[in-house]
């Protein structure tokens, strides 16, 4: 058992060196004010974005991963999903190259080139995915698994539902 004093230094201490930290102390984001309210995304912490559906989480997760390929690249990381890896896939490289994500659109030589950069900066990027409906036995293995194999710092996992 703690006394209140006792929580109290050990809780001072710990203010003190969060007023003297200059950046990030996970791993950073990308995302300057999200980066200085978390301390960046620490490792062993479980750091939760919820909302109602199409708020835009997916896209939130996937421009941090872009993020990271840019700053990273050595940071692993398994994103979890019930959507498929090529439409995660078609996403991130849209998000990367700036090409309009549209059904309707005719690419230009252009928006050609910018894909193409952006296919080969993310292509040797430590990016795994596990599609998922619900996170079950299964899914807990492949994690551990991949993780085991690539040294995984970062698991997002999206759209967490109970399995039916």
């Amino acid at each position: 058992m703690k006394s209140l004093n006792d929580s109290i230094k050990e809780s001072f201490e710990i203010l003190l060196e969060n007023i003297s930290f200059k950046k990030p102390q996970g791993i950073a984001s990308g995302y300057p004010n999200f980066d200085n309210m978390m301390r960046g995304i620490n490792k062993g912490n479980l750091t939760v974005l919820a909302s109602k559906p199409s708020l835009g989480k997916t896209a939130f997760a996937l421009n941090i991963i872009h993020n990271l390929t840019k700053r990273t690249p050595e940071t692993g990381v398994l994103f979890c999903s019930d959507l498929n890896n090529t439409e995660l896939t078609f996403r991130l490289l849209t998000i990367a190259s700036g090409v309009k994500n549209s059904y309707d659109t005719d690419y230009r030589n252009e928006d050609m080139k910018r894909l193409t950069s952006a296919v080969n900066k993310l292509k040797e990027y430590p990016l795994y995915f596990e599609e998922h409906s619900g996170i079950d036995d299964t899914v807990m293995e492949n994690i551990k698994t991949i993780h085991a194999e690539h040294n995984i710092e970062l698991l997002i996992v999206d759209n967490i539902r109970p399995d039916d």
